[in-house]
């Protein structure tokens, strides 16, 4: 059997290569207060607080929280170079690690932060920074799609389709007042496609093929999340005031 397959192998398949490729995020959601502009954030500063993820078991949540807060921290500081980042080293040092992760563990479980957390907040780093920015992983999948084309008549050309698909809520508070003045929930995909070609060996060679699954191609991998994190990340330190 390993001998017919290395025999029909070469003759059925053709090349395969591999594309990746992607849009840009696309912001589904945003709300702005009216007083949240480019002069008030300018002036306050912002701290990248943290992001956490829903997605996956407790552990691998749990630590996957301080790469996407670096994330958040990297995406504001080199995409707003105009703004004064108050970074999550200096925000620890201000409010405590304990105090962080319970913040963390909150905006995991319910997506926001209660008014009695955001005055301690400010009672602890009001002079440092007047908001904070928190992203949330809410949702992530993965999508198959496989499309034939007739190259030449006896020539079928496939091309397999793998796509990644993040979904991230964000959220920036006022210490101040003690309320959430801008929110945000952005999406992002990346593709990885596959182009197989097969030529028509005729029916002797088709059934061999058939039996001993030469036409099951591999599958194109996913592509990695840690980049569309970073483009949709990217995507939210745009959206922010800015200065016209």
């Amino acid at each position: 059997m390993n001998a017919w397959r290395g025999v029909l192998r070469p003759a059925a398949m053709g090349l395969a290569f591999l594309i990746s490729w992607g849009c840009g995020p696309k912001v589904d959601f945003l709300h702005r207060e009216p007083d949240f502009g480019y002069p008030a954030l300018k002036q306050g500063r912002i701290a990248a607080l943290g992001a956490v993820t829903t997605q996956g078991s407790p552990e691998d949540r749990r630590s996957l929280r301080e790469p996407l807060s670096q994330g958040l921290e990297t995406a504001l500081r080199g995409e707003r170079r105009d703004l004064a980042v108050l970074g999550i080293n200096q925000t620890l040092w201000e409010i405590g690690d304990g105090f962080r992760e319970d913040l963390l563990d909150a905006f995991d479980r319910g997506g926001r932060l209660e008014q009695e957390d955001l005055a301690l907040l400010d009672s602890l780093m009001g002079d440092q920074a007047r908001y904070v920015a928190l992203a949330r992983v809410e949702d992530q999948w993965i999508s198959r799609d496989e499309a034939e084309e007739q190259s030449e008549p006896d020539e079928t050309k496939t091309t397999v389709t793998v796509s990644l698909t993040i979904r991230v809520a964000f959220v920036v508070y006022d210490l101040q007042s003690g309320r959430s003045v801008w929110s945000a929930t952005l999406t992002g995909s990346d593709k990885n496609s596959s182009t197989f070609t097969d030529k028509d060996q005729g029916f002797w060679a088709s059934l061999a093929s058939a039996v001993l699954g030469l036409d099951d191609h591999d599958d194109p991998s996913a592509p990695n999340a840690a980049g569309t994190l970073r483009k949709i990340f990217s995507k939210f330190a745009k959206e922010l005031p800015s200065e016209d």
